[in-house]
């Protein structure tokens, strides 16, 4: 099994379809899984929001891709909802986005994803923030599940302590799954393994424990393949380059 993680995108659309297409006669991947962000950058336009719309409308039709959901989306998906604002968001934008992208094509997108021995969010899960479970820890695919029932309060136009912002926006300490931030509140979560993005920095960032693995590969040059369980890291192509080399989890 091999799973392609392409990390924050942030209108930077141009060079996926390319990429997916050499990263599949390199590697031929199994399933590709986005980790949300696909809005908002510095000075972006609603014109550049709506490239973007048409981009995600077509992913979203294509077989064996997982899109999740960032802190950048949930305010073009929740508008109504204030406790989903997030700095970037614009109504004009939003009107765009929304006049290409539908309620359905939007139910795709998922909170939390887990496959290949990794649980994906945009941001992290963590176990402070899960309702109280009288049976202890919860496995990957049961964390999936609470996600997407806190999701459905939010389409409700309803808050969940699992999508609001933490310390940097909100009254919260830890932030939720679109919002943790990897350096000041990420924790491991006991036995799971998780990928996320949200958090920017030059290079991935990991955290291991005896019991999980943990990394934030939101980095501009770099996507994830996943090999039955182990995680390589590959940099973008690049016009100066044919090949991408890759770099082996231990070494991060």
């Amino acid at each position: 099994m091999k799973t392609l993680v392409i990390p924050d995108i942030h209108n930077h659309v141009d060079w996926i379809e390319p990429a997916l297409i050499e990263y599949h006669k390199q590697f031929q991947y199994d399933e590709v899984v986005f980790l949300g962000d696909y809005f908002d950058n510095f000075h972006d336009t609603p014109f550049i929001a709506a490239k973007t719309a048409t981009w995600l409308k077509n992913s979203l039709s294509q077989p064996n891709r997982v899109h999740l959901l960032g802190n950048h989306d949930m305010p073009y998906m929740c508008p109504g909802n204030a406790s989903q604002w997030c700095p970037g968001f614009t109504a004009e934008k939003s009107r765009v986005i929304n006049s290409t992208i539908s309620v359905a094509e939007w139910a795709k997108l998922r909170p939390a994803y887990y496959s290949n021995d990794w649980l994906f969010s945009h941001a992290g899960i963590q176990e402070v923030l899960i309702p109280y479970n009288p049976n202890g820890m919860l496995g990957p695919e049961e964390l999936v599940r609470v996600a997407e029932q806190e999701l459905e309060k939010v389409k409700r136009g309803l808050e969940s302590p699992l999508f609001m912002p933490g310390a940097r926006f909100g009254q919260k300490n830890i932030g939720g799954l679109t919002w943790c931030d990897w350096e000041d509140e990420f924790i491991p979560y006991p036995y799971v393994n998780q990928m996320v993005g949200h958090t920017p920095g030059s290079y991935p960032r990991a955290q291991h424990l005896p019991h999980s693995k943990n990394y934030c590969v939101d980095c501009s040059a770099t996507v994830v393949l996943i090999t039955d369980g182990n995680a390589e890291f590959i940099r973008k192509p690049s016009k100066k380059t044919k090949s991408d080399p890759v770099i082996e989890d231990d070494e991060i």
